[in-house]
């Protein structure tokens, strides 16, 4: 009863509001789910990194100031002087370019995992959507059906009161309807799951949505999606991000076996702000051994970090296709369960038709009318599933394709 209270007060709602379609739906959330917010700031702080790994081409400045007193013998004098310093790197084997490189790399990176979080989330909000339109037309079917078998009941009743009919029947439509209304209940209940899902994502009350009546076009051959998804897929571009990042930094770390060349320029002003001492030189390092060779070390480790990122993009690149593969499989199965569940409703309203004819001349009992509305009912619900299911297939593979944005949602 509670179900059935909470289902029809959003209808009722739903009757009063304006309709919802799903492009609206996922404006709303793009533009205010915590998940896409919070990427959005973690993107931002990435960014600064970029802006600290470029600091390093340019120089070092420095400032030092000195006052005091000094005793010699039983002369005292007061002593002022500044130093002003500015060191310059010129040449570092490729360390400092490879390094600022390396940062932009992973910067894309970064950019492209905060797009696939996005699209995750856009995805979900797509299920979430298309779920609630399902539990709630499956609850309406379940609703008609409970009618349904309140009327054999009725007529069971009838019957068997004119003594046409057996304590069996009646037995028979009782023991449906009984089940009918538990299966009610639980299509209430999900809608209920579903509904708070779709609360939590999208973060509003799904009132009056609109089930969306086309959606993008799809690419004509599985080859045609998987040259796609090889280019556009987020997380396949973050692994791709991610090795040329470790293979840059590995670079870097191989350049510090080479000499280090700088340039600096000091001056030293006295008490009389002149400058007292001016130096000017070219600095030339070359590491022999940095602390037992740990430089050797970490270009060991450098190597070994992007052979490991490279592994995992080969691995990214063949998870995708096989995604894709499968989705593109499950659509095509989507598309004939659609026709076959439509089939399967036109034959079951023949047999229901003839069976209702039969029963009334007495050829047919009560379960044989209420097994052929079972399977009406069964068929109408698989139906609704295969209709949905195609549609969030649809946009898995578009989310897979890394083509989930806004401009490709259907109104």
């Amino acid at each position: 009863m509670y179900y059935k209270l909470v289902f029809f007060a959003v209808l009722l709602l739903s009757n009063l509001a304006q309709a919802e379609n799903l492009l609206g739906v996922l404006q709303k959330t793009y533009k205010n789910n915590p998940k896409i917010l919070a990427g959005r700031e973690k993107y931002a702080a990435q960014s600064s990194l970029q802006d600290q790994a470029f600091s390093v081409f340019l120089p070092d400045v420095k400032m030092s100031y000195n006052q005091g007193n000094s005793e010699v013998g039983k002369i005292n004098s007061e002593f002022k002087n500044m130093q002003v310093s500015i060191e310059q790197t010129l040449f570092k084997g490729g360390e400092l370019i490879n390094q600022y490189q390396a940062s932009k790399e992973a910067l894309n990176a970064e950019k492209a995992q905060i797009s696939l979080k996005e699209d995750e989330v856009l995805f979900e909000a797509i299920s979430t959507y298309l779920e609630v339109i399902r539990d709630r037309e499956i609850y309406k079917l379940n609703e008609h059906n409970v009618r349904i078998l309140e009327q054999y009941q009725e007529r069971a009743k009838a019957r068997y009161d004119l003594g046409d009919a057996t304590k069996t029947d009646l037995a028979f439509a009782q023991s449906r309807l009984s089940a009918t209304i538990s299966e009610k209940l639980r299509a209430a209940a999900a809608v209920v799951s579903s509904e708070s899902s779709y609360q939590q994502i999208v973060g509003e009350e799904p009132i009056n949505l609109e089930t969306p009546q086309s959606i993008a076009q799809l690419p004509t051959t599985l080859e045609d999606a998987i040259e796609i998804a090889s280019r556009n897929n987020h997380a396949l571009n973050a692994a791709n991000f991610k090795q040329k990042a470790a293979w840059l930094s590995a670079k870097s770390a191989g350049a510090r076996l080479f000499p280090t060349i700088s340039a600096n320029l000091s001056a030293t002003f006295n008490n009389k702000e002149n400058i007292d001492k001016q130096i000017i030189g070219f600095n030339v390092s070359l590491p022999i051994l940095n602390k037992g060779g740990s430089n050797i070390w970490k270009i060991r480790e450098a190597k070994h970090n992007a052979g490991n990122a490279r592994y995992e993009y080969l691995d990214a690149a063949r998870t995708t296709k096989k995604a894709v593969k499968i989705t593109w499989k499950n659509i095509e199965v989507a598309k004939s369960t659609i026709k076959s569940s439509q089939d399967a409703i036109n034959s079951a309203q023949v047999a229901l038709s003839a069976t209702q004819q039969e029963y009334d001349l007495g050829t047919k009992t009560m379960l044989e009318i209420l097994d052929a509305e079972k399977e009406l009912f069964a068929t109408r619900v698989n139906l609704t599933k295969a209709k949905h299911g195609h549609i969030i297939l649809t946009y898995r593979l578009i989310f897979l394709m890394g083509m989930l944005n806004l401009e490709n949602i259907s109104l």
